[in-house]
C-alpha cells in the first residue's frame, strides 16, 4: 500500500504471477493493465464493488466498499477506495481475510458494442490466483513517493502522476542500432531520419553481401573448372568426363580433388595415344556390360581399354548422365 495526496492505494494484481492455465496467451500483461487503469471511470461507465469472494453478480451481492481510482505502475495494478464498510475492515483486521482477487476482463461499455479492458469488481479472498500479493491492511501507512519516479502511471480520476515518460525508448533503440551499423549521428535527427538512414545502410549491406557472394561463387566455379582441366591434361580423366567431374567439383571440391589425386596419370582412350600398337586393347565381350557409372567409380580399371566413342556411348546409355536436352 502507498499514499498519494492523502489517498491510499492497495496492490491488487501483478503481471506474470497468474497461473498459465488461466492466461495461456499471456493476455494480462503491462499493456493490458495500463488500459484497465486508463479505462476505469466509476461515474460514466461502472463503479467496481469490493465484495467477499467472487459471487454471482445477478444475486445482487452486498458490497463492502467501492473502488475509486485504478493505477498501473509497471507490472503492478493498484486501487483506491471511495469508502470501505466497517464490517469489511473488521474482516481484514480480525484476520478472517488477508488477500484480494480482481475481476478483470473485457467489458462492453455502450450500446454500439464497444468493448474495453476493465476492472469490474474486487473480491476479498484468502486464496487469490495471483500469488505473492501483500496482506491488505486498512491502517495508516506512509509511502515514499520517490518509488514512482521514471515509472508510467495511469488513472482517469484525480491522479497526479498521469504523465508520459520523458525517456523515449524507441529513439534510444534506434540510436543503438544506428551505432552498431556505424551510422554517424549529430543528435538532432528525428526518428524518421534515423530510420531512413538505417534502411539505406541495411540495403547497401545486403547489396554488398550479394555482390561478395556472387564473386565467391564465380571464384569457386573457376577453381572447380581448373581442377578438372588439370586432371584432363594429366591424363587422369578424358574430355568426355569433364562435365560430370566439373559438377562433382562444384558441389564437393575437396572430395573431387581427393579422388583425382588418387588416380594415376594415364590416358584412358586410344585418342590419347596409349591404346595403340601392341598396347591396344579394344573392347571385348567382357566390357559390353560396363556402365558409365562403373567407369566413373573405378577409372583406373579401364585405362587403355576404352575409346572416346565407347565412353560417349556409355554416357548416352546412362539414365543418370545422359544428355536429354533437345
Amino acid at each position: 500500500m502507498f499514499e498519494i495526496n492523502g489517498e491510499k492505494y492497495f496492490k491488487v494484481f501483478e503481471c506474470g504471477k497468474i497461473p498459465s492455465y488461466m492466461d495461456p496467451q499471456h493476455r494480462y500483461n503491462e499493456d493490458y493493465i495500463s488500459q484497465v487503469a486508463r479505462n476505469y471511470d466509476p461515474e460514466n461507465v461502472h463503479e467496481a464493488p469490493f465484495w467477499v469472494g467472487h459471487p454471482d453478480w445477478r444475486s445482487e451481492p452486498r458490497a463492502g466498499g467501492w473502488i475509486k481510482n485504478v493505477a498501473a505502475i509497471g507490472k503492478e495494478l493498484y486501487v483506491s477506495f471511495s469508502n470501505i464498510a466497517d464490517w469489511m475492515k473488521d474482516l481484514y483486521e480480525s484476520g478472517e481475510f488477508k488477500k484480494c482477487s480482481v475481476e478483470m476482463g473485457d467489458l462492453e461499455v455502450d450500446s454500439n458494442g464497444t468493448v474495453v479492458p476493465y476492472l469490474w469488481a474486487l473480491g476479498a479472498t484468502n486464496i487469490p490466483a495471483v500469488k505473492g500479493l501483500p496482506v491488505m491492511k486498512f491502517s495508516e501507512k506512509k509511502f515514499d513517493e520517490s518509488r514512482l519516479k521514471n515509472k508510467v502511471c495511469f488513472s482517469l480520476m484525480n491522479f497526479d502522476y498521469n504523465q508520459k515518460p520523458k525517456f523515449n525508448i524507441q529513439m534510444e533503440q534506434l540510436k543503438k542500432l544506428a551505432a552498431s551499423l556505424n551510422i554517424a549521428l549529430t543528435g538532432s535527427e528525428t526518428e524518421e531520419q534515423i530510420t531512413k538512414s538505417i534502411e539505406e545502410k541495411t540495403a547497401a549491406l545486403k547489396a554488398s553481401e550479394s555482390a561478395a557472394s556472387d564473386a565467391l561463387r564465380k571464384s569457386e566455379e573457376a577453381k572447380a573448372v581448373k581442377l578438372v582441366d588439370d586432371a584432363i591434361e594429366a591424363g587422369k580423366i578424358v574430355p568426355a568426363q569433364k562435365e560430370d567431374f566439373t559438377a562433382f567439383a562444384k558441389s564437393n571440391y575437396e572430395g573431387c580433388a581427393k579422388l583425382l589425386a588418387s588416380m594415376s596419370g594415364k590416358p584412358l582412350t586410344e585418342e590419347s595415344g596409349v591404346a595403340t600398337g601392341s598396347d591396344a586393347k579394344p573392347a571385348t565381350d567382357q566390357l559390353s556390360n560396363v556402365a558409365y557409372e562403373d567407369v566413373l567409380r573405378e577409372p583406373e580399371k579401364y585405362v587403355g581399354k576404352l575409346t572416346d566413342e565407347q565412353v560417349n556411348k556409355m554416357k548416352a546409355a546412362s539414365a543418370r548422365f545422359a544428355d536429354t536436352s533437345v
